[in-house]
């Protein structure tokens, strides 16, 4: 069907350009737009509201910029180009289509905007010249289709039943409190990269993924990831209290990297149970600090007060340069184990079956309780620990 410019449509396109008219003539009536094209006209510094817009294509760059938009439906419409929305409140895209490079979506402040059955679909894989939309402020994806695309949300980040492949997003940035992030029955296909983001709490739940990339993110408040199915989890952040649970981590997106990294000092407790991590003797999962201690760091209180890692099968496991509290390894298949350089209040590993080399290098544990283990199995030069025979 082809469109009708805007100019073309009298009263409707007054009451947009003056929407004070509006009001006076027509108070709060919705007012409806079917099949227009927005594009050679100037929408400045207004504030629409309780408006319906069918079936209408908006193009062109700057030409809207509005302060605010509040009550307003957009239906099987598309938007392409640059555009601001202002401000926006209780606003919903349905069934609306985007692409390219175009920018929209709302300005600082915007609330209970919402995304429901949409495609944003890009033409490159180069990030410099991809396209964004969502809100600076609450954004709410529903049922929705992107690719190469960035997906904007300051305060509030929810993703439910989408299918995102190559994406970015980076919510909470200039939040102080950071945003809060749910991602539940979605596909992450390619990478899915979270950074940097100043997340107030994150929950991901039966979620499939090809590669989510968290590294450098700051959580204020809680992890928890349950039921996750998919490729490599980097979650290289530090956030009040980690959970990962009944989920299968299967393997890396880039070889040699590992399957699952996040350092459990970074966390005041930590959790992982009941997770299946990929298969090859050399799969790594990474939840030691990564760099060498200095003696000033050793002296302090650990920030971790309990780790624990039970029920799993993990290749390979590399705890070293660790601080904690407590750390407790229980029931899990663990090809190879490396606690070395560790300081540790309290240490436990019981009922695991351990099929190659732990080394307990350095460590130094204020009290152990350490499973049987071959006489060819442990290292432990430079070690308090003492085994059992």
């Amino acid at each position: 069907m082809s469109k009708t410019n805007i100019k073309s449509f009298g009263k409707p396109y007054t009451y947009l350009k003056d929407p004070e008219l509006r009001t006076k003539e027509t108070r709060d009536a919705q007012l409806v737009i079917k099949d227009a094209l927005f594009s050679g006209v100037d929408f400045k510094y207004l504030t629409w509201k309780n408006i319906r817009f069918v079936n209408c294509d908006f193009a062109g760059g700057y030409e809207i910029k509005l302060t605010a938009m509040e009550n307003c439906a957009f239906e099987s419409c598309k938007i392409l180009g640059i555009h601001d929305f202002g401000a926006m409140n209780k606003v919903r895209f349905y069934k609306c289509l985007s692409g390219g490079a175009s920018n929209w979506g709302g300005n600082v402040g915007s609330k209970e905007v919402f995304f429901e059955e949409c495609r944003f679909i890009g033409e490159t894989s180069d990030r410099n010249q991809q396209g964004s939309v969502g809100a600076y402020g609450e954004a709410v994806f529903v049922n929705c289709k992107a690719k190469w695309f960035d997906i904007a949300a300051e305060t509030r980040l929810e993703i439910r039943g989408c299918e995102f492949e190559d994406i970015t997003c980076g919510p909470g940035l200039h939040s102080e409190d950071g945003a809060p992030v749910v991602i539940e029955g979605s596909k992450l296909l390619g990478e899915f990269r979270m950074h940097p983001a100043r997340l107030a709490s994150l929950t991901i739940r039966d979620t499939q993924l090809d590669l989510l990339d968290l590294t450098g993110a700051t959580v204020k408040g809680d992890v928890v990831i349950e039921r996750v199915k998919g490729g490599a989890l980097k979650a290289g952040f530090a956030s009040r209290n980690f959970t990962l649970k009944d989920s299968q981590i299967y393997g890396p997106a880039e070889q040699g990297k590992p399957v699952f990294d996040t350092a459990i000092a970074a966390s005041e407790t930590f959790l992982i149970d009941n997770v299946q991590f990929a298969s090859g003797l050399q799969d790594l999962v990474g939840v030691g600090e990564g760099r060498a201690l200095g003696a000033n760091e050793w002296s302090a209180t650990p920030r971790n007060k309990m780790a624990i890692i039970r029920n799993s099968r993990l290749p390979r496991i590399d705890a070293s340069w660790l601080e904690t509290q407590h750390l407790q390894l229980q029931g899990n298949e663990i090809g190879s184990l490396d606690v070395s350089n560790s300081r540790i209040g309290q240490l436990e590993i019981s009922g695991n079956t351990i099929n190659r080399g732990v080394d307990f290098s350095h460590t130094q544990a204020k009290q152990a309780n350490v499973q049987r283990l071959r006489s060819d199995q442990a290292k432990l030069e430079g070690s308090n620990l003492k085994l059992p025979r």
